[in-house]
């Protein structure tokens, strides 16, 4: 009975034994999976090499650090992905993934998606069409520079900022809907997107910045709401098919550069708001025939309506005291108004040069 005993104990000893063995082996498993933040690994689905990066124990994003997606014409990016068996949500894509990839036609990306990186699609040449996932809140700077054939283009109401450059050179564009959730239109958000005919800007936009829409040639009409409280230095220099454009009350002053080289705006409505009007803030606008320049404009800037020959009949009210260098050169229909004496206002040289006449009403 003792030796029965005696090995009966030895036997459990021994399974307790083999059991913390493989216990133990278990453990050292899963350390050798845990996640290390900022770790990249490669998977390859539907003969796709990705490359994706550690952000959290439950998440990825998707990167290009080892890896170039240069040869593909159409990529899937999947919702999820299992990695040493264990499953993560893909909710990123990472700064540059993209970038130069000049073969890549169109991409599918996952609603799991939560942000783009700056530079993702940076002249992504050949891309055609895009949506954009419903969790993301910016488009960031250059996101889709130099992409150069795309043509349509989703913005969910989720995006609230579309930042520098993001659409610069897209010259294939066409009319999409800004989201009433915008908030701000970066510096050259819009440059150069020839096929633009029409953008509505919505009422929970506060600024437009410098240069965002220059050189939309195609642009026709412009919807500005009374919630923009800034347009930025050229915003619609050069749009040479823009015809007319009213300005809120919520603005208070018309920026350098801002309607430069508009040849055929023809119609503007400037606010009671306006205080000053900048430098080649309407220079060559040769179809401009009227404009009402508010009672509370102190100042004129260098150039601001050169050669605007259309020009038939300006009246400058007692509120100006400077009207710079070149202002009204070569408007050679203009009788200028002034309602103020010479010695009251600031006059740079040749500002009334080549106008039909100047009359000091004081």
């Amino acid at each position: 009975l003792f030796i029965m005993k005696k090995n009966f104990l030895f036997w459990v000893t021994l399974l307790l034994t083999i059991t913390g063995v493989f216990s133990s082996c278990g453990e050292e498993e899963i350390l050798e999976t845990k996640v290390e933040i900022g770790e990249s690994v490669m998977v390859d689905i539907n003969n796709t090499t990705f490359e994706f990066t550690y952000t959290s124990e439950n998440t990825v994003e998707l990167t290009s650090k080892k890896i170039e997606y240069d040869n593909y014409v159409h990529i899937v990016i999947p919702e999820k992905v299992k990695i040493n068996a264990k499953e993560f949500i893909v909710n990123g894509i990472g700064k540059s993934v993209f970038r130069n990839c000049s073969r890549l036609e169109s991409i599918e990306i996952p609603s799991s998606v939560t942000y783009i990186g700056s530079y993702a699609f940076y002249d992504c040449s050949s891309l055609t069409d895009i949506e954009i996932p419903a969790n993301v809140t910016r488009i960031e700077e250059f996101t889709f520079r130099g992409c150069q054939k795309l043509k349509n283009i989703k913005i969910p109401s989720s995006v609230t900022s579309i930042e520098e450059s993001a659409f610069h050179f897209c010259f294939m564009l066409n009319d999409f809907d800004l989201p009433s959730s915008l908030d701000s239109i970066g510096v050259c958000a819009f440059y150069d997107c020839h096929n633009l005919t029409n953008i509505k800007i919505p009422s929970s936009v506060t600024y437009i910045g410098e240069d965002a829409f220059t050189n939309c040639k195609g642009l026709i009409n412009v919807e500005i709401p009374s919630s923009v409280t800034m347009i930025g230095e050229g915003a619609f220099s050069r749009c040479e098919n823009l015809t007319s454009i009213e300005i809120p009350s919520s603005v208070t002053f018309i920026g350098d550069y801002v309607f430069y080289e508009c040849e055929n705006l023809s119609s503007i409505k400037l606010p009671s708001t306006i205080t000053s009007i900048g430098n080649y803030a309407f220079y060559k606008c040769n179809k401009l025939e009227s404009i009402e320049i508010p009672s509370m404009v102190v100042s004129i800037g260098k150039d601001a309506f050169y050669e605007c020959g259309e020009l038939t009949s300006v009246k400058i009210p007692a509120s100006v005291t400077f009207i710079g260098k070149n202002a009204f050169i070569r408007c050679e229909k203009a009788d200028i108004v002034i309602d103020n004496s010479e010695a009251n206002v600031t006059v740079e040289e040749y500002a009334f040069s080549a106008c039909k006449s100047v009359t000091w009403e004081k």
